[in-house]
């Protein structure tokens, strides 16, 4: 059996997580959208730019906790 760079990954039996991230060539684990979105708002809050309801507001819109724990210690570190 050859192993060459163009045959597809072996995913059977692998977590789900393994198969969106290589069985379908996903680059990111959020969509675009929500990347660029996020990303945004996290340069915002660093600058100093944010106010407070928007970091609350952008806090309350994220469901990934790691993101939340992310924002709200940048928050955290602006007061």
């Amino acid at each position: 059996m050859s192993t060459n760079n163009t045959s597809p990954p072996n995913l059977f039996g692998s977590n789900v997580f393994d198969i969106f991230t290589k069985g379908f060539l996903l680059e990111r684990t959020i969509g675009e959208f929500s990347f660029k979105k996020i990303s945004g708002k996290i340069k915002k809050i660093k600058s100093g730019k944010a106010n407070i309801e928007e970091i609350e507001k952008t806090y309350n819109l994220v469901s990934d906790k790691f993101l939340k724990k992310i924002i709200s210690d940048l928050a955290r570190k602006k007061s």
